[in-house]
């Protein structure tokens, strides 16, 4: 496999991975003797979108750092490519590796244990008034331990800032709660809740809600194994049309701990770390390169020119105006809308699993702790 590019202080440089923001790659830290991953960002400029949402990212990580359950960054680096992110490496691949590695579900018990650990990661973001808004089995990494760990705030929306209440096409639709299928609705915490239930949804039953599983409350069928039965319960509470009606993270991760502690001998501590060789080239990352569009100084809009599906649901302003009503009654048009554009039908169809799924977001995740952290204002780099 081609070598990576020349970065100081690391060396064994491979690419792993290439997603929206830039090519990540695997290297060593010539000072630790541990495993990084490195992201570098392509085309960048101060003023570029891709610049922005790196900086929000890299403030997100910093203000998460140190949490067992959020991947920790190492340090900021000015390449002549660009810049470049170096974050700690899971060699345990990702919740979606491990979801194709085992057939398309996991076990009851599994399922709880992401969900516990997604869910602390979740307050400790929530908390900060950090929205992620990319809940989906490829940001759920795993480390050496077993233990799960949440990736790519590369998108996520600081709601205390209305500078940073923005809007993407680049969000995972598949996972995506009815609100942020929305072009006029202020998405907030709740969204990740449902964006977790639709998670958990897929690896304890093959597949994420459909479009039209979006206009009501997701019933859950009927089960012999009372574990499986208790945790379709919690995954109904978060697929509620009506974000109002969610749990919060802080409730939910209540509910799992408590079964958890109900699993009893068979509590899982741990998920099965699935190893790939480093030899064999990773799959490309499932977010679409993002280009920004002409628009006034003080409103920035993005869309996705290579999914049609986005243009469907219209632009996408990243500054908002306060939430509607009708969530309902918006997303049944998007499917009347469907019907009318059947020619690209095909796009509206959700694969019933992740065996297709582009996994290569494992690629964002690195080592143990992080050496040295960047100071939580980065400057840009020039244009």
């Amino acid at each position: 496999m081609a070598a990576g590019p020349h970065i100081p202080g690391y060396v064994e440089v491979r690419p792993i991975g290439r997603g929206g923001l830039g090519d990540v790659y695997r290297a060593i830290q010539e000072s630790t003797g541990r495993e990084v991953a490195v992201k570098v960002l392509r085309d960048i400029s101060d003023t570029s979108v891709t610049w922005h949402r790196t900086r929000r990212e890299l403030n997100a990580l910093l203000a998460l750092s140190g949490h067992a359950n959020v991947i920790q960054i190492v340090e900021l680096l000015e390449l002549d490519a660009g810049p470049a992110l170096v974050m700690e490496f899971a060699p345990g691949g990702s919740v979606a590796d491990l979801l194709e590695h085992r057939g398309g579900t996991l076990s009851a018990h599994e399922v709880v244990f992401v969900g516990r650990q997604v869910a602390a990661a979740l307050v400790a973001a929530h908390e900060r008034g950090i929205v992620h808004r990319d809940i989906k089995p490829q940001n759920l990494l795993i480390d050496e331990g077993g233990q799960v760990k949440l990736c790519d705030f590369g998108i996520a929306a600081i709601t205390r800032d209305p500078a940073h209440r923005d809007r993407t096409d680049a969000i995972s639709l598949r996972y995506a709660s009815p609100e942020d299928l929305e072009h006029d609705v202020d998405v907030r915490d709740s969204s990740d809740i449902y964006s977790l239930g639709a998670t958990l949804l897929h690896l304890a039953h093959g597949a994420p809600p459909t479009l039209k599983d979006r206009l009501a409350p997701w019933e859950p069928p009927f089960v012999d194994d009372r574990h499986l039965a208790a945790l379709d319960r919690v995954i109904a509470r978060c697929l509620q049309p009506n974000p109002a009606v969610r749990p919060t993270a802080v409730a939910l991760l209540d509910a799992f701990s408590g079964l958890a502690l109900g699993a009893g001998d068979e509590r899982v501590t741990e998920l099965e770390v699935v190893r790939r060789p480093l030899a064999a080239p990773l799959p490309v990352v499932d977010v679409p390169d993002l280009q920004p569009e002409p628009a006034p100084a003080d409103v920035l809009v993005v869309t996705a020119d290579d999914d049609p599906l986005p243009r469907l649901l219209g632009e996408r302003s990243l500054v908002r105006p306060e939430p509607a009503r009708g969530h309902a009654r918006r997303v049944m048009a998007l499917v009347a809308g469907a019907a009318v554009v059947a020619t690209i039908g095909a796009v509206l169809l959700w694969p019933a699993d992740d065996a297709s799924a582009p996994t290569g977001t494992r690629a964002q995740s690195a080592g143990p702790t992080a050496t040295a952290a960047p100071p939580s204002t980065v400057p840009a780099p020039t244009a």
